[in-house]
C-alpha cells in the first residue's frame, strides 16, 4: 500500500515492528518519487506506538489518512490454539488497531480533518472455519469502524472499511499454504497484492464509507444474511472439506 500510495504523490509515514523491513519499503517509495518516514514500534504497545506516531508524524508534518493495515493471521481448531498464541492475534488485530486509531486521532480533531482507514476481511463479516480467532478479531474492528464512522461525522473525519478477500501476502500463505494445494480448490484464488493496494486507494480517494474487493464479495455475504440457514451449512459442508 505505501508503494501504490508514493506513485500517486502522498508522502508516506510508516510503522511496523522490523527495522529491515521498513528500510525496505522507504526503499522503495524513494523510487517512486516520494518520501517516506519510517520508525519501528509494536504497535500493540501504546507508548511504543505514541512514540513512534509522534515522530512520523514530525517529520511529515501532519496526518491526513491513517491507515490501520497491521494483521496476524492464525488458522487452527480453536481447541488445539495455545493462550499465548491468541493473546498475540489479539493484541496486533485489536489491540492494535484501537491503538492505531485512538492515539492517531488526536492531530486529525485538531484540524477537524483527516480519514480513518480499515483494511479489514470478508472474515470480519463472515466467520471463517478453521479461523475461528482470527475472524473474532476482524468482526471487532469492523464494530470499532462502524461506532467510529458515527462519533467522528460531525468532526470532520472520515471512516473507511475495505473488506479483502485473499491477497497474495506472507498472511495468506500462511494460512492456506502454496498455491495448487488442496485447500486453493476450496478457496476463492487470490489477489496480487499491487492490484489490491491499488483497488484500495481508489476506494479512499473516493471517500467511500466502506467496499469490497473484490466486489463480487458483497454478494457473497447478501446471500448470507438473506438465507443464513442455508449458508451456514454450506460453510459446515466446506469446513469439512478443509479440516
Amino acid at each position: 500500500m505505501a508503494i501504490e500510495a508514493g506513485r500517486r504523490g502522498a508522502r508516506i509515514g510508516l510503522i511496523a515492528r522490523s527495522k529491515a523491513d521498513l528500510d525496505a519499503v522507504v526503499s522503495e517509495v524513494s523510487d517512486t518519487g516520494s518520501t517516506a518516514v519510517a520508525y519501528p514500534a509494536d504497535i500493540s504497545n501504546g507508548k511504543e506506538l505514541g512514540r513512534a506516531l509522534r515522530i512520523v508524524t514530525a517529520g511529515l508534518g501532519g496526518i491526513d489518512v491513517l491507515v490501520a493495515n497491521a494483521g496476524v493471521g492464525m488458522k487452527a481448531e480453536l481447541v488445539s490454539t495455545k493462550t499465548s498464541r491468541v493473546a498475540e492475534v489479539i493484541g496486533t488485530n485489536v489491540a492494535g488497531t484501537i491503538n492505531t486509531f485512538r492515539i492517531g486521532l488526536a492531530p486529525m480533531l485538531r484540524a477537524r480533518n483527516g480519514q480513518l482507514v480499515l483494511v479489514s476481511s470478508i472474515a470480519g463479516i463472515t466467520g471463517v472455519p478453521y479461523e475461528s480467532v482470527y475472524s473474532a478479531t476482524k468482526f471487532a474492528g469492523e464494530g470499532l469502524a462502524e461506532a467510529l464512522a458515527a462519533e467522528l461525522a460531525s468532526k470532520g473525519i472520515r471512516v473507511t472499511t475495505v473488506r479483502l478477500g485473499r491477497v497474495r501476502t506472507g498472511l495468506d500463505i500462511g494460512n492456506f499454504g502454496s498455491a495448487g494445494g488442496r485447500e486453493s480448490r476450496l478457496v476463492p484464488r487470490s489477489m496480487d497484492a499491487a492490484d489490491a493496494a491499488s483497488k484500495i486507494w481508489d476506494v479512499v480517494e473516493a471517500g467511500r464509507r466502506e467496499a469490497f474487493i473484490p466486489g463480487w464479495l458483497k454478494s457473497a455475504h447478501l446471500v448470507k444474511v438473506a438465507f443464513p440457514r442455508p449458508y451456514c451449512w454450506a460453510m459446515s459442508k466446506v469446513a469439512m472439506r478443509i479440516k
